[in-house]
């Protein structure tokens, strides 16, 4: 289910050149998602290349010493050398000339040693040191920069999530959140780390920032007392600076520490383990407890045909967000890609894997395929549809909950979307996909697909969402098929099916079947003002008088031509012919027409209209 070597570039691995000493030392730029291969600290040049496009970026700089960091900025056109212990170089990138780059230095105010330097975008840094911050405003044109902002902090190390512009101070067991948001420092409350072991210092490898489903957390990894093995513990930052950080997640690992690397794709927590040379796969979103045990369990295998074979789970394996592994002997950075389609294979659990697939991005065509495919083996019950129906429903109805609140409250912002209100929002592609084929399928109960669709109306009105006109329109097609015409009636009379012309017409074609369902139609075209459809119904079956009648609905004068009316009657007797011009005439304010009927015509049509009972 996880396989690298189908998307890789090389580089140049790290160690020396040749018998001078030049040495070859590679960087990852977690904002940018880029390679860089420094040679010689950029004497000899920096060469850097993404996993994410064809894009190469070459320049040459000054050798000023021992490298320790290089970050572009987000539109690539500086880059940041963190050389020197109090400074970082900043060299103007040109695409046309690599030796013609222009440098320049960038100093903290405080003169204290840096532990982190990061872009905030195009023209602003961020340092950080164990004591301060400053937010330092850069100015390419005039290779200048100036101190924009400080503050005063206490940290023994940082990360910094670039799409949330949040920086992770930890020292000892706590942590301090700090969010830079137009030019200002939001310290977050702080919280503390719970350890069940002896020790007392956070190292930083073993924190991790992340979303989840639109949720900010700090995943660290934590010994498990009971066992010895390792969790990975999540906590949920809150979003304003009022509120505190809380433990929300603990996924099971079951590893030893040793030789752990973390992935995160798709809102997927993946943890490969050395060791063992395995994976586990974890989605905190299919199950509503706190302990999440993993959800696959598997191996990464190298795509076929990828030459040279990927060293698997190889001791020089180094893991960047989200998708990066490279291996830095062999000099190759593989893309991490999950293969979707063989979930099937891994998840025994047929609504488990439903619901897996349908939390993934674009897998639509194969959530529905797999679904259907499910439905067509009974291996799914009509309780566990109804469940599924209730998350889509529920999600696409209501997307974005947790964004909705007012932002202006919000320091942290997390944009997210799920794929369940991206392809399930309109209906429309679980109908053709999933219910017309199941419809159509011969070999299907009909009233098996009713009651399929029938849960899924049921998830619909629960989640008070509009629902499709076709779909109805199936599922009426679906239960008259199974001859479940009382349900039907029951559908229509307590207005669960909403009032649609089409679907009037559908009941009116029943009659034969069941006559409350003619009457159910002629009562939605009566609602819906379809006075005109009405009386052509009824013309159609003979109804003349019936037909008259509709002409003095309550919902105002309808104009329908009395020429069509007298051609209906003049095909009847001549009492319903007299009935229909005397009312005609009556209408029109005049009696000319009905001089040609003698008198006991007249009386025979008086008691022709009042003895007329309407669909008998």
């Amino acid at each position: 289910m996880l396989e690298v070597g189908l998307v890789a570039l090389s580089f140049e691995p790290d160690g020396k050149i040749n018998e001078t000493g030049n040495e070859t030392i590679n960087f990852i730029d977690n904002g940018t998602n880029m390679l860089c291969t420094l040679r010689n600290n950029g004497g000899l040049g920096l060469t850097c290349k993404s996993l994410e496009s064809d894009q190469v970026i070459s320049l040459r700089t000054k050798d000023k010493g021992a490298t320790k960091r290089v970050k572009f900025s987000p539109n690539k056109k500086l880059v940041m050398f963190h050389r020197q212990s109090f400074s970082v170089d900043i060299v103007i990138v040109n695409t046309t000339n690599a030796m013609g780059s222009v440098e320049f230095s960038v100093n903290s105010k405080y003169q204290e040693p840096l532990i982190a330097v990061e872009w905030l975008n195009d023209s602003q840094l961020l340092l950080v040191s164990k004591k301060f911050m400053e937010l330092v405003t850069i100015n390419e044109a005039k290779q200048t920069y100036k101190l924009q902002k400080s503050a005063v902090v206490a940290s023994s190390w940082c990360i910094f999530y670039a799409k949330c512009n949040i920086c992770i101070l930890g020292d000892n067991r706590t942590i301090q959140p700090v969010v830079i948001n137009q030019g200002q420092f939001h310290m977050m409350k702080k919280f503390e780390i719970d350890f069940a072991g002896p020790n007392e210092n956070i190292p930083e490898n073993d924190v991790l920032v992340t979303t989840l489903y639109g949720k900010l957390y700090v995943m660290v990894f934590k010994c498990n007392s009971s066992n010895g093995l390792t969790d990975l513990v999540l906590y949920e930052l809150a979003t304003d600076d009022k509120s505190a950080s809380t433990l929300k997640h603990t996924l099971t690992l079951g590893f030893e520490m040793n030789g752990i690397g973390i992935n995160i794709i798709d809102n997927l927590v993946i943890v490969h383990h050395q060791p063992s040379r395995k994976s586990k796969i974890f989605d905190i979103n299919l199950s509503t407890g706190d302990v999440h045990d993993a959800i696959v369990t598997t191996s990464i295998t190298a795509s076929d045909g990828c030459t040279p074979a990927p060293a698997l789970y190889s001791r020089m394996w180094k893991i960047f967000q989200p998708y990066a592994i490279a291996d830095s002997m062999m000099g190759v950075m593989y893309k991490l890609i999950i293969q979707y389609d063989k979930a099937e294979n891994c998840i025994e659990d047929k609504f488990v894997l439903i619901h897996f697939l349908m939390n993934r991005s674009n897998q639509t065509s194969l959530t529905i395929s797999t679904l259907l495919g499910c439905v067509k083996k009974r291996e799914l019950s009509l309780r566990k549809l109804g469940k599924l129906f209730a998350l889509i429903a529920e999600v696409s109805s209501a997307p974005d909950k947790a964004n909705e609140t007012s932002n202006a409250k919000k320091v942290i912002n997390v944009v997210y979307t799920s794929p369940l209100t991206t392809y399930f929002s309109q209906q429309t592609k679980l109908i053709s996909g999933f219910f017309i084929p199941l419809k159509d399928d011969l070999s299907e109960d009909s009233k098996y697909v009713g009651d399929i669709m029938l849960q899924y109306l049921n998830a619909l009105h629960k989640a008070e969402t509009v629902v499709d006109d076709y779909f109805l329109e199936l599922l009426v097609q679906t239960l008259a098929d199974a001859g479940e015409l009382t349900t039907l009636h029951q559908l229509v009379t307590y207005r669960v099916i909403s009032d649609l012309k089409p679907l009037a017409s559908l009941l009116l074609g029943y009659e034969a079947r069941c006559k409350q369902l003619f009457q159910s139609g002629v009562d939605i075209l009566c609602r819906q003002k379809g006075i005109t459809e009405i009386i052509e119904v009824l013309l159609s079956k003979g109804l003349v008088i019936d037909a008259v009648r509709f002409l003095d609905s309550p919902s105002g004068n309808i104009n329908y031509s009395h020429a069509k009316l007298i051609e209906a009657a003049n095909r009847k007797n001549r009492f319903v012919q007299y009935a229909v011009v005397s009312h005609l005439a009556s209408k029109k304010g005049k009696s000319a027409e009905i001089t040609s009927f003698t008198e006991d015509e007249i009386k025979g049509a008086e008691r022709e209209v009042a003895l007329n009972i309407l669909y008998d």
